[in-house]
């Protein structure tokens, strides 16, 4: 439970800390905890259809898998090993 309350209060901190580090560019505008509210929304409308998107297209993509002809199934599984391959450089 404990870790559990850790990770929340990282994961807000972060957050603070982003959102402080996107607006804090703009010295002439005081910005209110509703418009950090409207900030964060903004945020998750646009996390939310990234990964509603990203989940339409993994769905139509596979269910083409049968109907893919040998050298199709290949790039696929080329493409899908490069994709695992650059998030694995990247997150490092």
């Amino acid at each position: 439970m404990k870790l559990d309350n850790i990770i929340y209060s990282m994961s807000l901190e972060t957050l603070q800390g982003y959102l402080h580090n996107v607006t804090g560019f703009v010295h002439n505008i005081n910005l209110s905890g509703i418009s950090n509210i409207l900030i964060l929304l903004g945020f998750s409308l646009l996390v939310l259809l990234f990964f509603a998107l990203l989940i339409y297209g993994m769905v139509r993509a596979f269910s083409s898998v049968p109907n893919m002809t040998t050298k199709q199934f290949i790039g696929l599984l080329v493409l899908i090993g490069a994709t695992l391959l650059l998030i694995g450089l990247l997150l490092p």
